[in-house]
């Protein structure tokens, strides 16, 4: 959640940091939704054929590591390509969760679930 929130926060930041307007910033948030598309569905795909458990543990890194590279590019290309990743990785996470969730409760997965997108 907080990694999802925290892009507009920094934006003024960024747009400064890669020295563009911040119309031309909005495009990030684009850019991390179509990657969060992406992964929420490679992410559906691959749990049917790989363990969800180690494909959460691949992800999380990678989130973290996009958070903590986006404030350090100069220019709009690399901070979007960044900022996909994450938002790749991101999708990934959502849905593993929402994967194991439903294969180890089932039926009764509504708090649980609950709980996951509440936190």
């Amino acid at each position: 959640g907080i990694v999802l929130s925290l892009l507009g926060p920094t934006l003024l930041d960024l747009s400064y940091q890669v020295n563009q307007g911040i119309h031309a910033l909005a495009f990030v948030f684009t850019v991390r939704s179509v990657g969060y598309l992406f992964g929420s569905i490679i992410g559906g795909a691959l749990s049917d054929k790989a363990d969800p458990c180690f494909l959460l543990a691949v992800a999380l890194p990678i989130t973290g590591v996009g958070s903590f590279l986006a404030p350090l590019w100069k220019s709009i290309v690399p901070l979007a390509m960044c900022i996909s990743l994450q938002g790749i990785s991101m999708g990934f996470l959502d849905t593993g969760g929402n994967i194991l969730i439903l294969r180890l409760w089932g039926k009764d997965n509504g708090p649980y679930m609950q709980a996951l997108h509440f936190s």
